[in-house]
Parts: C-alpha cells; structure tokens; sequence
C-alpha cells in the first residue's frame, strides 16, 4: 500500500505549499500597504513604528523579510487612519 502513503505525501506537500505561497502574497500586500500608509503621512520607519507601537527593529524585520507578519498586524495594527 504504498501508492496511498504517496498520494497523501504529495498531497500535504502541495497544501504546505499553496498555503505558503498564500502567506507569502499577503505579506507582500502588508507592506505594500503599510508603505502606502507611510509615503501618505510622510513618515519614516522609526517615526510609523512608534505610532503603531510596534518596535523600529520589528518593522525593519518586516521589511527585509526575516520576520513574518503575524495575525495581530493584519487585524490591529493597520486600521492606521
């Protein structure tokens, strides 16, 4: 029965994929939006770090994609009007 041991491996590997693929492109629209939001207010990284309450290193992170963007940051952080 190893047809089926393969079938479900080549299943999962592709579900890890596409949902990868997934976070990817919603990362990207965050910081798409999050420079949108910075270019719209004139402000540096520092300067939109502080008003959204997150640290200067975290946005840096962000940005240079070392550190993914969690929930919290798409559901709190940028309703920055």
């Amino acid at each position: 029965m190893l047809v089926p041991i393969i079938v479900f491996t080549f299943v999962n590997v592709k579900n890890a994929f596409v949902e990868r693929e997934k976070q990817r492109a919603i990362e990207k629209m965050m910081k798409e939006r999050i420079l949108q939001i910075m270019r719209r207010e004139n402000m540096t990284q520092q300067e939109f770090a502080k008003a959204i309450e997150v640290s200067p290193a975290s946005l840096s992170n962000i940005f240079n994609g070392s550190c993914a963007i969690g929930e919290e940051w798409k559901l709190e952080n940028l309703d920055y009007h």
